[in-house]
Formats: C-alpha cells, structure tokens, sequence
C-alpha cells in the first residue's frame, strides 16, 4: 500500500515457528486474519527466512522495514527459542518507538508472561537445562515476555474465534489505514515529553472511564491530540473515531447531528444515519454504552457540543478514553474534566531545529538564513504544526525575499491566483481532508491568510480581497466605497447593529464570488441584498436566518454551486423558473412556511 511520502506500510508476523511446528488452530488463525485484513498490504512473513540463516541479520532486516509486527502468544510460544529471540528483537525496536506491536493471547493469560507462570515457568525451567544458552539471553527473554504481556492486545478464550478474528481484522485495518502517519510526526522535535505526560493522563490500564482535555493555543493541542490517536487508538479500543475541527463544523443544529454521525460511523466502521442531535444522543448512549471506545473531540468551544458528542462518561464502555481539545479550561471543568493537560510552546531553539529539519533537512540551519529562519520561529511562536509546514513548504526553493512574502507566495499559491488541485494542498498540508469530504485549514494560517487580506490596502477596506469582519462590511456598505477588488464575504458572527445598510453597495462587487453569512437577524438592510448582490462570478451562498420571501427575479447565479439558507422564512423560492445546472447542494433546513 503506497503511503503519500512514496514509502511503502509493512507488517510483518514473526517467524516464532515454522509452519509444521505450529499447531493447526494457531496457523488457522493467522492465515484468517490476513485474508480477513491485509490482503492489499505489503505484508512479509518471514517464513522465508530459513533455519540456516543468522537470525540477528535476517531478522533485523524485515523488522527495519516493517512498522508493525503481530505476535500470536500461545501457550507452547516460549517452548520455541526463536520465539524468544524474535521477540526480544522486536521489543528493543519498539523501544526505539520504531514499530508497533499487535499481540493476539491465544487461550493463555498475559499475567502468565508477565510473571513467567504455567507453561512460561515449564519452558524456562526447561531452556535452563540447555547448555547451549546463555544466562543473558535467558534474562533478555524473560524480560521480552514480562514487556509482552503489558500491551493491551486482543484475547481469544471461550469466545467463536470467528467473531475475533473480525474484531481482530477491523483493528488492524483502522491502524493501517490511520490519517496520522506516525511517519509525519518523526521530526516533531521535543516532543516525546508531551506524549508521556499525556499518556500519564490518559492511563490506558484501568477499566474506568476517562475524559482528558488538552489545552493550549490554536493548534498546538490538536498537534499533541493527532499523535496520541495514531499511537493508541486502533489496536487498544474496539472503537476510535477523530472529530476535528469541531468550532467550525457545528453552527446549526443539524451540523451537530452531522458530528453525530462521523462519530458512530467511524466507530462502527458502517453508515449510520442521525436526523437530529437528540436522537445523535440517544443513538450514541445505546451503541457505544458497552464498547471500549477511543475518542477526539478536537478544537471544541461550546458546552453544548460537549453535551451533545459526549455529554457523560456512562455512555461509553469500561476501559473508554476521550480526549477533549479546548482553548478554554474553565469550559473543560465546566463539563467535569479535570485532567487537563497544558500544551507548552517549543523553546526557541526547539523550533528552530524544527524549521531547519523541515526546510533544509539538516538540524541547524546554514548561517545565510539563520536570520530568515529566526523570523519563521518569532512569526510562528513556537508553534510545531506551523513550523513543520512553513518549513516543508520552503524544502528545495530559492529564498530570497522576507517571511512576509514568502507567507503572501505560499497562500496565494494555493488559494487565490492558481488552479490547483485539492490533493495538492493536502500533499503541502495546507489543508486538511476528512473521511466524509471536510476540509479544513490550520487555524494559524487561516489567521496568516486574512493578515496578509488585511494588508493587501490597509487604508482602504473597500479595496481588500475578502471581508472577514463586520465592521469591515459596515464600513465599506455605509460608506459606499465597494470595489471589484472584492472577492469574498464571510462572517462567522453578527452582533447587533443600529444602522441599516445600504444593500445597493453589493451591487459594486461585480467579481464577488463567495458569500457566507451566519445568524443575520441583527443586521438590518436598506433594499434588498439579494437584489444588488452580483452573480455573474458568484460560487457559494450561505446566509442563515435571512428574512427572505422569495428570490428576486433579477438573482441569476448560472454558476453557483452551493446555496444554503437555513432558517429563513420563505413564502416561496422564486417566481418563474431558475436555471441552476452547476449546483451541487442546496440547503433550506429548519425553514418555516
């Protein structure tokens, strides 16, 4: 399976025992779930390697290449030297947190590894007797097994291995199939403390139910959240599910419900249809009441999305772990959590080996740009996310010009003055793309985005691209002063406003393409807007809560694509007939008459 870094996923089974040493249910077993799960991976069995071969170099080999390795523990597994040796192998390169275990006890109990009891006891004493190996060995096996036993794993005993080997494949697809790559958090410099610290937190051995916030500036948390989830999530729980960007996704009721659903269909790995929040709640509550399950509630900002998503810990089964990203700590206490992790910023010179890494793939960087890269860390505060994708994006360019300009090149690059193809934004994790078609952009640069917007006429607001704030579009409709600078409109709130707007102004923003405007029930018109509003280049419309009738006749958007009106009271669409061959989604929920 290609990864998008060119790299390949291997998993690979230990040899423990050749086939014929295997007993028939364990060989079974294995061959079961590889049909079950990884038919379309790399996947090395080292079968092939041949008893002749010196086990440290031929193993070593498949186990460097591979990123998990799934160990099948049976109750004459330590009778098998080469078990042991393997096995020992495989935990030091787990150490190196190079590689993932997937432990299957087969009819054995892991406290028997753990304390070398029953038939672990019998093939020691039995070892000890061989001449031919030596005491350190033993001490490295024994130590190997203890270490084993400690990984949550799946456990086969008195239950229809049908059933399992199921559980055991959906598992072990949902790993290989993670969005976060461990791959792309190598070079997150100092950061295995904050993982540890959150670990600490999370403590994945009891059987209760844990809700644990993260907190911290715009990114950072969901950083630490992302690289938690792709370590613990798929082969610990029977369940795991990343909510991201939770602020932007839930303005509405039925965006909640829309949360809802990512939520059990991730989890239940099948379609699941939620209409509304309430039965989202109810639906959440009896399916997930009795699973061990592994939660991120990312970028959350409301108690009611809480309440909504996760609104108790019983409803969720023992062992459950749910991670709540927040920049508001008195929110998370609020909702009665109270582990709360405090996300630090990267010191200076963390950041800056990070920037380096990532721009000029060397640890510090060259003397010519210490003083560029320097900028990069101050602009970024620290921040990892940002300081790995700024610095990705400058690998292999000529740079020759200020952190302003290289800002304004890589954001219009993409967004603005170019065609280019959404995989492609991906690829430079300027944007990111969700299960279900989300995409989304790192609060940082958003925020980046809408500085250089600011600063294309600081004077004049009438001349920028974009309209991000209502006092911006306040001024520029009160005082007349529109242009077809400007591109889009978008305001995310609206408070109330005194005066009316002269809605004639829209009528100058001829190459107005993207409109979107939430709870507008405090902004009073001159005129209608619909009126004025230009459609020859108009794309998207969102406008919730608008007092609208019906359409006007003179509303013509031949190339729209979106058009979401929720909440609006409408007599009637429009009068005659509306050409609308490019649209794609229309939205009129929660729409009276």
């Amino acid at each position: 399976m290609e990864k998008a870094d060119g790299q390949r996923r291997h998993l690979s089974r230990p040899r423990a025992m050749s086939m014929h040493d295997v007993s028939i249910p364990i060989a079974n077993l294995w061959q079961q779930i590889l049909a079950a799960a990884l038919s379309s991976y790399d996947f090395k069995d080292d079968e092939a390697l041949q008893r002749g071969e010196y086990i440290s170099q031929a193993l070593l080999k498949v186990i460097q290449d591979s990123q998990y390795a799934m160990v099948i523990f049976s109750a004459n597994y330590a009778f098998s030297k080469w078990c042991l040796m393997e096995l020992a192998e495989i935990l030091e390169w787990e150490e190196k947190k190079k590689l993932t275990i997937l432990p299957i006890f087969y009819h054995v109990d892991p406290s028997d590894m753990r304390n070398q009891s029953g038939s672990f006891a019998e093939a020691f004493t039995a070892h000890e007797k061989d001449p031919k190996i030596d005491k350190k060995d033993m001490d490295s096996w024994r130590n190997a097994l203890r270490k084993a036993g400690s990984i949550a794993g799946w456990h086969i005993h008195n239950r229809y291995e049908s059933t399992i080997i199921q559980e055991i494949s959906r598992s072990i697809s949902r790993e290989l199939n993670s969005r976060f790559s461990r791959h792309d958090y190598d070079k997150l410099v100092a950061i295995d403390s904050q993982v540890d610290e959150m670990m600490k937190l999370l403590d994945l051995e009891p059987n209760d139910v844990r809700f644990v916030g993260i907190h911290g500036m715009g990114g950072i948390e969901t950083t630490l959240a992302e690289i938690i989830y792709d370590r613990v999530s798929s082969c610990r729980f029977e369940g795991s599910s990343f909510i991201s960007c939770i602020r932007e996704k839930s303005t509405t009721a039925r965006d909640l419900a829309s949360l809802q659903k990512e939520l059990l269909s991730t989890i239940m790995q099948e379609e699941i249809h939620v209409w509304d929040h309430h039965q989202g709640i109810r639906m959440i509550m009896k399916m997930l009441q009795n699973k061990k399950v592994f939660i991120v509630l990312d970028d959350v900002d409301s108690e009611k999305q809480l309440k909504t998503l996760a609104g108790d810990q019983k409803w969720f089964g023992p062992g459950s772990r749910v991670i709540i990203t927040c920049r508001d700590s008195h929110l998370l206490r609020t909702h009665g959590v109270y582990d709360i992790y405090k996300f630090e910023q990267l010191q200076t010179a963390e950041a800056l080996q990070l920037f380096s890494l990532s721009a000029f793939k060397k640890a510090h960087p060259t003397e010519n740009y210490m003083d560029l890269s320097m900028d990069f860390v101050n602009y970024t505060q620290g921040l990892p996310l940002a300081l790995k994708v700024l610095g990705s994006f400058l690998y292999e360019r000529e740079i020759d010009h200020g952190v302003e300009n290289i800002f304004y090149e890589m954001l219009l690059e993409s967004f603005g003055h170019y065609r280019i193809d959404i995989d492609v934004l991906v690829e430079k994790s300027l944007v990111s793309k969700s299960k279900y078609g989300w995409l989304s952009m790192h609060d940082l640069l958003k925020e980046l985005g809408r500085e250089i917007v600011r600063q294309e006429c600081p004077e004049e607001l009438g001349r920028r691209s974009r309209l991000f704030r209502v006092e911006d579009l306040y001024h520029v409709l009160k005082n007349d002063t529109g242009t077809d600078a400007i591109e889009g409109i978008v305001l995310d709130f609206c408070p109330e406003m005194k005066e009316r707007l002269n809605a004639k102004t829209l009528s100058t923003m001829r190459k107005l393409r993207y409109f979107e405007i939430h709870h507008s029930r405090t902004i009073k018109w001159h005129g209608d807007p619909l009126k004025y509003m230009p459609t020859k280049e108009l794309r998207f419309l969102e406008w919730s809560r608008y007092h609208l009738k019906s359409f006007p006749s003179s509303f013509q958007p031949k190339i729209l694509t979106v058009l979401r009106m929720s909440g609006i009271r409408i007599k009637q669409l429009w009068k005659g007939s509306m050409v609308l061959d490019n649209l794609k989604e229309f939205d009129l929920s929660y729409s009276q008459n």
